[in-house]
C-alpha cells in the first residue's frame, strides 16, 4: 500500500513538472517490443516502475526500512518541433534534476540518490520511430507497522536514558515527550 502511494506521488510530481507529456503513469516493469508498440501512439510518455525492493531492515520502532530501486522510462517519437533523440535527452535531463534529493512529499521517504540514465536504443525501437531512455534511482522508505502499540501511535509518554548502564533504573530516565 505505501509503495503504491509512493509510485502515485512520483507520477503526480513528474506530471506537474512536465505537463506537456501525454502520459505519466505507473508500469509493471521493463518493456518488451509488444509493449513498446502499444505505447508508441501516446508519446511523449514517462512510465514509472518499481524495479526492486530489497534489504527490509528492522528499526527500533518495529517498522522496516526498505531500499527501493525505481525507474522512469521515457519514450519519445519524432515531432515537427524536435527530433526524438533530442526530446528524450531533454526529458531525461529534466527528470534527473527533478528526482535528485526528491522525497515526493511523503513522510518516511528518504532523499532519492544514485540516479543513473541509460539509453535503451535498439534497432527495433528505432524502426518503431521511438527513442527510449530509462532513468533509475534508489530510495529508502520506512514501511509502517508497529510503533510499540497496535494502533501505530507513539506512547503518550516517552522516556529516554543516555547510558546503557542506566537502562532499567527508573530515576535515570528523562521524560522526553508527554
Amino acid at each position: 500500500m505505501q509503495i503504491n502511494q509512493l509510485l502515485s506521488a512520483i507520477t503526480q510530481t513528474i506530471h506537474s513538472h512536465l505537463p506537456d507529456l501525454k502520459d505519466v503513469s505507473t508500469h509493471a516493469g521493463r518493456f518488451d517490443l509488444g509493449e513498446v508498440k502499444r505505447v508508441a501512439n501516446h508519446t511523449p510518455t514517462v512510465k514509472v516502475a518499481l524495479m526492486e525492493a530489497r534489504d527490509f531492515k528492522p528499526v527500533e520502532t518495529e517498522q522496516r526500512d526498505v531500499s527501493l530501486r525505481l525507474a522512469a522510462f521515457v519514450m519519445v517519437s519524432d515531432s515537427r518541433k524536435l527530433p526524438k533523440d533530442e526530446a528524450a535527452i531533454n526529458i531525461i535531463e529534466a527528470l534527473s534534476l527533478l528526482i535528485a534529493e526528491q522525497r515526493w512529499g511523503m513522510d518516511g521517504v528518504l532523499a532519492a540518490n544514485g540516479i543513473k540514465a541509460s539509453n535503451l536504443y535498439s534497432s527495433q525501437t528505432d524502426r518503431q520511430g521511438l527513442a527510449i531512455w530509462g532513468i533509475t534511482w534508489d530510495q529508502v522508505m520506512r514501511l509502517k507497522s508497529s510503533i510499540w502499540q497496535p494502533n501505530q501511535t507513539f506512547p503518550s509518554r516517552l522516556y529516554v536514558a543516555d547510558e546503557p548502564s542506566e537502562y532499567g533504573q527508573e530515576d535515570a530516565y528523562d521524560l522526553l515527550h508527554e
